[in-house]
């Protein structure tokens, strides 16, 4: 059974966390003690989402269970969590004790602060990728997602599904990520 964490705050975009979510979640469901997916805080109080939403994570940073896989959005919030010690943190703990740890959007600038991508090719939303190059150790690289090494950043939004399907792939099989997308009418090549 992997176990996937996914991380909240204040300024999140929602559909980085919900998109993933729902990806794992249907996985779950398709195969019974695949996968199971949680989301942790810094606390268990409610964070507000970049649209509005408001969510309480199942976890705080001290409550939380092991878990293989660490998923960090981003939004608007990331700017700030990116220079928050607590967050940082976290992320480098899940980092060495976990299999993988991931990103959504402008969740890489949070894995950049961190110190997970140096010397590794990463990408963002095509809008933040000037921010990523204030990290020099980053090699910046506009793509849906890049796997290297135990990590996994994915582009803006939407990129995030496609890096979630990934995953499924990498751990239960193409005919698995295949059903999942089915079931979420889930179709690359709209635009």
């Amino acid at each position: 059974m992997k176990y996937v964490a996914i991380l909240l705050f204040d300024g999140a975009e929602e559909l980085d966390f919900a998109g993933p979510l729902e990806v794992f979640g249907i996985t779950g469901r398709l195969k019974p003690n695949s996968i199971g997916a949680f989301t942790v805080g810094a606390s268990d109080k409610e964070v507000q989402c970049v649209n509005g939403l408001t969510v309480r994570p199942q976890h705080s940073f001290q409550s939380c269970p092991n878990f293989d896989i660490l998923v960090v959005p981003g939004g608007q919030g990331s700017r700030r969590e990116m220079e928050n010690a607590d967050i940082l943190r976290f992320v480098k703990r899940a980092a060495s004790s976990c299999e993988l740890v991931a990103s959504v959007c402008t969740g890489a600038l949070i894995l950049a602060s961190a110190g997970l991508l140096d010397g590794k090719h990463a990408t963002t939303h095509w809008a933040a990728l000037d921010e990523l190059k204030r990290f020099p150790k980053v090699i910046g690289d506009h793509q849906r997602f890049i796997h290297e090494g135990k990590v996994v950043t994915s582009g803006g939004i939407s990129a995030g599904i496609d890096m979630a399907l990934y995953l499924v792939g990498l751990f239960f099989g193409a005919d698995v990520t295949a059903e999942v997308a089915h079931r979420m009418e889930y179709r690359k090549g709209f635009c």
